[in-house]
């Protein structure tokens, strides 16, 4: 069991602690928070502590054995921030390298609305892998090449694939199966971008509760899977990579509910996309020659 204590003000990690019981967990993160004070925080115990609802109780149990009084126990339905420190905390353990600067909350939420609109829109009925996309995006007044890959088609992975710059990569000219979760992705190249659609016990449940917590429906058929590929392998999604995604996704839609059309028959299609802050993003989406 992990634990993970936050000042609520600013974020800080307080104190973590890995153990085997969440009591124990508890009690190690709440002593490391009391012992390790941040230098611009004061070294004092705090007067409220707020949890999930979930683990309220063990919580309360942690707090009644700790020394630092009596402070108010604040039980709460969500804390949507502290949720996804927790989350990098989990994928740091899991493997998958860390942004410096993550995505926000709103980024988040865009996000996995946009990828429940793949879902729905199902473009693997139409699209196979074998049909690259052309896609320039535009985030934070910066411009980016990609090929997108509508993956799905052959009934083995679905979900879409965002390979850097403006040709497929070596090795993943020929059709057949994209990147799928696991040892796969070792081999995609750095700086790819990828949604992947799993059945329930499939995706990895980190991602799966991400997804339910920012409004993916429960009972869903499929669960989303969002991640990036750096120089040595999967990594969490920084908040650039999360607006580029959700564009692209955005672009993708557009282009499906036009239809497939023959190679060179329909030129490039450009929307805009709004983004978190009141931002927005521009994309160029182009139906590219069949892959041989």
């Amino acid at each position: 069991m992990a634990a993970l204590v936050l000042h609520a003000e600013t974020g800080l990690v307080l104190g973590v602690s890995i153990q085997g019981t969440a009591p124990e967990a508890l009690a190690g993160a709440f002593a490391a928070a009391l012992t390790n004070q941040p230098a611009d925080l004061p070294p004092a115990p705090p007067a409220r502590v707020v949890s999930l609802v979930e683990v309220a109780p063990e919580v309360r149990k942690a707090i009644a054995a700790a020394s630092f009084g009596s402070p108010e126990l604040i039980e709460a339905e969500s804390i949507p921030e502290a949720e996804d420190i927790f989350d990098s905390l989990v994928g740091h353990m899991a493997g998958r390298a860390q942004p410096t600067e993550p995505p926000s909350t709103e980024d988040w939420s865009l996000l996995v609305g946009q990828a429940l609109s793949f879902l729905r829109a199902e473009p693997w009925a139409r699209w196979s892998d074998v049909v690259p996309l052309g896609l320039r995006l535009s985030v934070g007044g910066m411009a980016a090449p990609y090929v997108a890959i509508v993956m799905g088609n052959a009934g083995v992975q679905r979900g879409l694939a965002l390979y850097p710059g403006m040709t497929m990569p070596p090795g993943l000219r020929s059709p057949g199966p994209r990147p799928g979760p696991g040892p796969a992705l070792e081999a995609t190249p750095s700086g790819t971008l990828l949604l992947m659609l799993d059945r329930p016990g499939e995706t990895p449940t980190a991602f799966a509760d991400k997804a339910l917590r920012y409004g993916w429906p429960a009972g869903a058929a499929y669960l989303p899977t969002l991640v990036s590929v750096g120089p040595d392998g999967p990594c969490d999604l920084a908040g650039v990579d999360a607006q580029r995604l959700q564009v692209a996704i955005a672009a993708v839609v557009a282009l499906d509910s036009r239809g497939l059309a023959l190679a060179g028959g329909a030129g490039a299609m450009t929307g805009r996309v709004a983004l978190a802050d009141g931002a927005h993003g521009e994309f160029e989406i182009t139906q590219r020659p069949l892959l041989s």
